[in-house]
């Protein structure tokens, strides 16, 4: 009985029709791959995610990469709270450049999901331009939104900026 090995299955895929017509295009198409392969790993080596979660298993006590990993897990599975964590993490500058866009990204993604505390910073947002344009309806069908679903700090805002009681 003979045994196969590497050397007899390439010299097999060789020997083959197709190799002969197509072997340039193999070839450049296996060396793309090989390129493609080191390029997403110097990314993700140098990305943010590897290196918060290499800053948080280095040491455990860094609350603001450890904090930064929890909340892009809760929010990457769909936590209203975890996303409303991760707009605070971008609006504070907590470990990260702080970034006022991106936390309204976060902000809205909470709100939508129900959480009422995100809904009332995006108001505080648009009330005061930080990271959107200024926009004074938008703050209060924010306000509004957040003093419906019982957030005591969206109500104040909303009697605050529209001048009547809730």
């Amino acid at each position: 009985m003979r045994l196969i090995n590497d050397r007899t299955l390439y010299s097999m895929f060789k020997s083959t029709r197709f190799y002969r017509k197509n072997h340039k295009k193999i070839r450049f198409f296996l060396l793309f791959l090989a390129v493609v392969s080191v390029l997403l790993y110097v990314f993700h080596i140098n990305s943010l995610d590897h290196i918060m979660k290499k800053r948080c298993l280095a040491d455990e006590n860094d609350e603001d990469a450890c904090g930064w990993v929890r909340a892009k897990r809760e929010c990457t599975i769909g936590s209203s709270r975890g996303c409303f964590n991760f707009g605070v993490i971008y609006l504070n500058g907590q470990g990260v450049e702080e970034n006022h866009k991106k936390a309204v990204r976060f902000f809205k993604m909470s709100c939508d999901g129900g959480y009422m505390k995100a809904c009332n910073n995006l108001g505080y947002m648009y009330e005061y331009g930080e990271g959107v344009e200024q926009n004074r309806e938008k703050a209060l069908e924010y306000y509004t939104v957040a003093c419906d679903g019982e957030d005591i700090k969206g109500c104040y805002n909303l009697q605050v900026l529209s001048g009547r009681k809730r």
